[in-house]
């Protein structure tokens, strides 16, 4: 027979939860927002160190992959940041160049253009920190979170893409209004892979695939700001 203090101790413990939900997702976007260390390992050991506290079992978010076939579907995700790069370079850039009138700063990457050693190192740091460590933080401990936050998991996925897209966009402000932009609809799509294929691991192939195309693309070619 259940006590009559269980609904009010279950009650309580959702509140505390929610409360510490939210203070996870302040502090992993103040993280963002202050650029503090690397941001993304900031976020991965925030919610980490909020999982032990709750006693939550650290999992992968997700099987690496539901469908059958893995070296079809890695293709098939190649294939998804080859499109994605052409209607980056074909409609997105040049779209935000023109609204914004200016474009985006690649300075940082100014010496990789010819440069093997530095092409290869930023591969390295690309495929680690980048989208290895930001679609976990991102796409996969932030995005969860927040959908904790909802009663009703739609909208909980929809704020979700929201939140973790702007501040995407934002964790990549050196590279001006356009890069953050740029990036942000970058976020959109990620999520769009994330959800299509129910694991954060489809998200990190294409963030990584396409950070690969543009790195080798500004090694042949120095920096491309749009086809028109």
């Amino acid at each position: 027979m259940n006590s009559p203090h269980e609904p009010a101790a279950r009650d309580a413990r959702k509140t505390r939860l929610f409360w510490l939900a939210l203070l996870e997702l302040l502090l992993m976007g103040a993280a963002v927002w202050l650029d503090v260390l690397v941001p993304s390992l900031v976020i991965i050991l925030i919610g980490v160190l909020l999982s032990l506290l709750r006693r939550e079992r650290l999992a992968p978010d997700g099987p690496v992959f539901r469908r059958p076939g893995k070296g079809r579907l890695i293709l098939t995700l190649l294939g998804w940041a080859v499109v994605w790069t052409a209607v980056e370079y074909a409609l997105i850039l040049p779209l935000q160049n023109h609204l914004l009138a200016e474009t985006r700063h690649v300075d940082a990457f100014a010496q990789v253009r010819g440069n093997l050693p530095a092409l290869l190192l930023l591969l390295l740091l690309s495929w680690t920190l980048a989208a290895v460590a930001e679609e976990f933080a991102f796409r996969g401990l932030m995005r969860r979170r927040i959908i904790s936050l909802f009663d009703n998991p739609a909208i909980g996925v929809v704020v979700a893409v929201v939140a973790t897209s702007a501040l995407f966009g934002l964790l990549h402000a050196e590279q001006g209004p356009v890069g953050v932009a740029v990036t942000a609809i970058d976020g959109v799509f990620f999520s769009w892979i994330r959800r299509r294929y129910q694991s954060v691991w489809a998200s990190v192939l294409v963030h990584g695939f396409l950070n690969t195309i543009g790195l080798v693309a500004f090694y042949f070619a120095g920096p491309l700001y749009g086809l028109w």
